[in-house]
């Protein structure tokens, strides 16, 4: 079982969605880098101002609602959650490293 991390998808939806089509054994194709419906460019749904394309802008967000000490809370129990997780169901997140923050990429490598 693989994980695909919401930050990878975002931040690096190339190599996210090349490593998803080569996972699944679909043929990538340029339209899966941008949100579209129907192959005809939709605008995010969001309660935040709505954009096309993709938005790296979401995976800071967190940052204008919690103050730094809310934010190493959330950081050292979901880092926990996620280890927890990890080791249960032997997850592994699609080939990519993430850091441990949040909305954090250590380094980003496509499976080889």
């Amino acid at each position: 079982m693989q994980v695909l991390l919401f930050e990878d998808l975002v931040l690096h939806t190339e190599a996210v969605m090349r490593a998803v089509c080569a996972t699944t054994g679909l043929t990538f194709d340029p339209v899966l880098l941008r949100p579209t419906y129907n192959s005809i460019p939709v605008l995010s749904d969001s309660s935040f101002e709505p954009s096309t394309g993709v938005d790296a802008n979401v995976t800071r967000r967190y940052a204008a609602a919690l103050d730094p000490e809310q934010t190493a809370v959330v950081e050292r129990l979901g880092t926990a959650l996620y280890a927890e997780a990890a080791s249960r169901y032997s997850l592994r997140a699609g080939g990519f490293a993430a850091s441990t923050t949040l909305g954090g990429v250590a380094e980003v490598q496509a499976p080889s």
